[in-house]
């Protein structure tokens, strides 16, 4: 006897179907207990449940019959939150042979992993902020894949390498002195 769902990991916005198994026939009667719920009486096989909270939930059901109560062997499922992007913060330019720092935001998202391509051949998995030191001159495009057992997302961010500090041209106020602003 036990119970069948249609895998192990969930997203908190998947409601997730539980099958209670057995061979007894005939009009059953199943108490489900989920560990963040009071039991639930029912007399059909299938409970449909969402999780909001991302955790690890142990559920039961009991079941019987006139003569007999059987009790299923502990199903565990893990459920996790989707993540969310936001943002990948670097300087936009940074000097050759030099620790360039990276920050990856996100918005939720657990048990999250990533995985960084700094965009001069070298990848790696990491943390949500990793370091890097680029050895050539260039443009480069570095990506972070961000990902846990129920979503996948990315994030990009252009950075220039250069062998000195360049500061960027005096910019002209080419506007109006005074604005003004009319209303009718």
């Amino acid at each position: 006897f036990y119970i069948l769902t249609n895998g192990t990991v969930f997203s908190t916005e998947t409601y997730i179907n539980f099958t209670a198994v057995t061979e007894e026939f005939g009009p059953l009667e199943f108490i489900w207990q989920f560990a963040d719920r009071p039991p639930e009486r029912t007399t059909r096989r299938s409970i449909i449940k969402r999780f909001n909270l991302p955790n690890m939930y142990s559920v039961v059901v009991k079941t019987s019959n006139k003569f007999h109560s059987f009790t299923s062997d502990v199903h565990t499922i893990f459920v996790q939150r989707k993540v969310v992007p936001n943002r990948l913060v670097a300087s936009p330019s940074v000097l050759i042979n030099s620790n360039v720092s990276f920050y990856c935001r996100i918005n939720s998202g657990t048990n999250v992993s990533y995985f960084w391509d700094f965009g001069d051949g070298t990848k790696r998995l990491g943390k949500y902020n990793d370091t890097h030191v680029y050895r050539r001159e260039g443009e480069y495009t570095v990506n972070v894949s961000i990902f846990n057992n129920v979503s996948s997302a990315f994030l990009t961010k252009q950075i220039f390498v250069v062998k000195e500090p360049c500061q960027p041209p005096p910019v002209k106020n080419m506007g109006p002195l005074k604005l003004q602003v009319c209303f009718m």
